[in-house]
């Protein structure tokens, strides 16, 4: 049974969860509208129709704990909605910094500028991950409370890779080099030979020579 009080640690099936990771979940699944309902800006910049390659980019993070050690491990991912061209890394910590340069090896890969990055509200899309974008001339956006299908396309991909990659557990035995290197493989398939139904089967790779 789940103790909600203080930042206790307790116990669901065996695994030990803390509230600040229980409110994060809720949030992340819009479930929860607790103090940081606010945590939009009104300023938030309009969200554009990509046209073009890097106009609108999506960015989340995939949390993993091992059921046994109870390691931590976060895979930050990108996608670009025009080309759903994907990109991915993975941590043993969550930090913006980690999520910035994210952003910054996926421009890199993809050969073209990012214009625009949603993400979510959660901790590490905050302030310094915003004031790093900015300094690249990045713009970012946050998906909206209660508007789950603001971040559609980054949620499929996370459950794509999660499915066709990665599993729904990650063993603390596995080296982190070891999984961004199955990672990296998965990403060169998924660009250059995986056909997608939302591109009229074609690859990602193929709508950059349209642009």
């Amino acid at each position: 049974m789940l103790r909600l009080s203080g930042i206790t640690l307790n116990r669901v099936e065996n695994i030990r969860v803390s509230l600040s990771s229980v409110h994060r979940i809720l949030r992340r699944h819009h479930q929860y509208d607790g103090a940081r309902k606010n945590r939009v800006r009104p300023d938030n910049p309009r969200r554009p129709h990509p046209t073009y390659p890097g106009e609108l980019v999506q960015t989340d993070t995939i949390h993993y704990i091992c059921p046994i050690t109870y390691k931590r491990r976060y895979v930050y991912t990108v996608i670009d909605l025009y080309s759903r061209m994907t990109y991915a890394e993975i941590h043993s910590r969550m930090l913006p910094g980690n999520a910035a340069n994210t952003i910054a090896h996926a421009s890199q890969m993809f050969g073209f500028k990012f214009m625009m990055v949603q993400a979510d509200n959660g901790p590490e899309f905050g302030r310094y991950f915003e004031q790093q974008l900015q300094q690249r001339n990045i713009q970012v956006r946050h998906s909206r409370l209660g508007r789950p299908n603001d971040n559609a396309h980054i949620e499929r991909f996370n459950r794509t890779i999660q499915e066709e990659c990665l599993g729904s557990r990650i063993s603390s035995k596995v080296a982190t080099a070891t999984l961004q290197t199955k990672i990296n493989h998965y990403i060169e398939f998924y660009n250059t030979k995986q056909v997608h139904l939302g591109l009229q089967l074609r690859i990602p790779a193929s709508m950059l020579q349209r642009s």
